[in-house]
């Protein structure tokens, strides 16, 4: 092999080792990991890193059965609920209630061919907010952060009222629904 030749071989050689230590290296630092030395004793590096997403739970739920003995007043029930949320906006989520047999923005109790409709509202402790079905009521606060369960208790309360007037032009009979709540974290 003459020296001109000879150059360019090492200086290929070179070049493979400079760009499997460069590729070594990127490959190290991109995974935070560190290697250890052989010796007596080695130490190496781990990094851990973990991702939390957004997580938020509406739990505690009961149905409402009213049953009232006159339609002369007003027919008002509720359930309590709990809200977890660990959103950035602490304690912050927005809330969407749904009436399966409402329809434009209403609420609606179906009875038969006849439908009921009623007001319903969301209490976040701060005070009732009227909802329209399938609309979402924002800046709601107080969600329990550390406890998915309110540690058993519970932050909110949904209201569902029945005026005197809407139950006295419908049939006698059993009006039902069933209410969807949508909990999202802000």
């Amino acid at each position: 092999m003459q020296p001109s030749q000879s150059h360019s071989v090492n200086k290929k050689k070179a070049k493979r080792f400079a760009m499997g230590c460069l590729f070594m290296l990127l490959s190290e630092t991109s995974l935070g990991a560190t290697q250890g030395t052989l010796g007596a004793t080695s130490t190496g590096t781990v990094g851990v890193q973990i991702t939390i997403p957004s997580m938020v739970r509406v739990s505690g739920l009961s149905d409402i059965t009213l049953a009232p003995s006159s339609v002369a007043t007003d027919s008002m029930g509720s359930t309590t609920a709990c809200v977890y949320s660990n959103s950035s906006t602490v304690g912050g989520y927005s809330v969407t209630a749904t009436s399966a047999n409402g329809s434009g923005g209403t609420f609606a109790a179906s009875g038969g061919s006849s439908s009921l409709k009623y007001s319903a509202t969301w209490n976040d402790g701060t005070g009732d907010a009227n909802l329209t079905s399938g609309t979402q009521l924002t800046g709601q606060t107080g969600a329990h952060t550390t406890s998915t369960t309110c540690s058993g208790g519970s932050n909110a309360t949904f209201k569902v009222n029945f005026t005197a007037t809407d139950m006295q032009a419908v049939s006698v009979g059993t009006y039902t629904d069933t209410v969807t709540l949508l909990v999202e974290p802000t």
